[in-house]
């Protein structure tokens, strides 16, 4: 799996992204057909269930590099001839790893607090809604994904376009999750009531309604978060997750102790967008004209 993503971060470097869609579209039908096809043929056993799904990551990951032998000669990776100087990409890895870790905490800390000041019961009323509206984020991950390359490519050499670039993709994202996220709101306590009962709805859909707004929020800083790391500034990503988890740990803990799980919904909220706010402050930065021809 390792090998296999740093295989398709090479293959979105080269904007092979049919290539990349069609592989993950095999890995996905695989994970689902090859254990009914294990325990047809071979019963119900976990380790047969567990070689075929190896077997099927290990062959994905070698049509990954039969993409990549197309762009060049593989056999040059061994080459003693080629030489990297490995500091300024450990560097880069390194803020990043800090950043990658301390956003998915900011997501998941909410699910450990909530029990201890409401109770169990109320977590599901929780959950089950945010973690649904999380998806819906893999539309603006999509997008910024194919941006990203793009605007390392233009960055310093057309002024112009990557700036186009990063106004085009926001307005992209706001005119396709602005939509979403409204319906959302409108109709949380009708969807609610349909999908899970009248229960469920009546302690759920404000909960729906508050990070509804948040997930516009959060697709549309997916913009400059990405525009920022395409420029080299991950650093600086990095040390504003870190300064919003510090923050955000005793905001979450006073809200939910005071309003429950809307307090929590609410914080989430809030970080959100003070999240967009900042990475929108950073990025003019770059966006600056003075800035492009400077960094020249």
């Amino acid at each position: 799996v390792t090998l296999t993503v740093g295989l398709r971060g090479i293959l979105e470097g080269f904007e092979e992204f049919k290539g990349i869609s069609l592989l993950r579209i095999y890995l996905g039908i695989a994970n689902f057909l090859l254990p009914a096809f294990s325990i047809y043929y071979f019963g119900s056993s976990l380790t047969f269930i567990v070689v075929w799904l190896i077997i099927a990551r290990l062959v994905i990951m070698g049509m990954h590099f039969l993409l990549l032998n197309k762009k060049f000669d593989l056999s040059l990776i061994f080459s003693s001839q080629i030489k990297i100087d490995t500091k300024p990409i450990l560097h880069f890895g390194a803020w990043m790893t800090i950043s990658n870790i301390v956003s998915p905490l900011m997501v998941m800390v909410d699910r450990f607090i909530i029990p201890v000041y409401v109770g169990a019961a109320f977590i599901a009323f929780y959950t089950v809604p945010v973690d649904f509206l999380l998806k819906f984020l893999i539309l603006p991950a999509a997008l910024t994904t194919v941006i990203f390359p793009r605007i390392t490519h233009t960055f310093n050499k057309d002024t112009a376009h990557a700036r186009k670039l990063f106004f085009k993709s926001l307005k992209i994202v706001a005119l396709v999750m602005g939509p979403v996220s409204l319906f959302t709101f409108l109709i949380s306590y009708q969807a609610l009531k349909f999908w899970l009962g009248y229960s469920f709805a009546e302690n759920a859909y404000v909960v729906v309604k508050i990070i509804s707004l948040g997930i516009l929020f959060n697709s549309l800083a997916q913009v400059p978060y990405m525009f920022i790391q395409a420029v080299g500034g991950v650093k600086k990503t990095s040390i504003i997750h870190v300064s919003e988890f510090i923050f955000y740990i005793p905001s979450l803990l006073f809200f939910v102790s005071k309003y429950g799980i809307i307090g929590a919904a609410i914080t989430w909220l809030l970080r959100s967008l003070v999240d967009l706010l900042l990475l929108l402050f950073v990025s003019t930065k770059y966006l600056r004209s003075d800035y492009f021809v400077s960094s020249r």
